[in-house]
């Protein structure tokens, strides 16, 4: 997956105490913090996916149901969402994190030009997606 630009500088200038959130902000608890994944059936063009805001052509956008630590030193992040009969039907192509139900900021996105898969209106799907923390 790559991390989007917006994702890096959000970390970068909270890390260099550049800003800081105040716990009033409706942001202060999702700040960087992945609550949605998003497929779609677009493939980029041209240019650099961490320059994306969004997918190319979402198609669903469902609330991580799960999310979990593993790896040798607990470096994975993992986040599962739960794509139900009829919802998110098409070639999936693309996924991404999201901090919003709709809009707000991708901070990672992945693609797969062949497709991950076919999602049609009978079947049920859970994505799961994978983060290495590494230096």
């Amino acid at each position: 997956m790559t991390i989007t630009d917006v994702y890096k500088q959000r970390h970068a200038g909270r890390m260099a105490g550049l800003f800081e959130l105040d716990p009033e902000d409706p942001d202060y608890e999702v700040f960087g913090r992945p609550t949605h994944i998003a497929v779609g059936s677009g493939t980029l063009t041209s240019g650099e996916a961490s320059k994306l805001t969004a997918l190319v052509n979402e198609v669903a956008r469902q609330p991580i149901t799960a999310r979990w630590r593993t790896g040798g030193n607990s470096d994975i992040a993992r986040f599962s969402a739960i794509f139900t009969k009829g919802v998110g039907n098409a070639t999936w192509k693309e996924i991404g994190l999201f901090n919003a139900g709709s809009g707000g900021d991708m901070l990672v996105r992945d693609e797969n030009a062949d497709g991950y898969c076919t999602k049609t209106a009978s079947q049920v799907k859970v994505v799961v997606c994978q983060l290495r923390i590494s230096g």
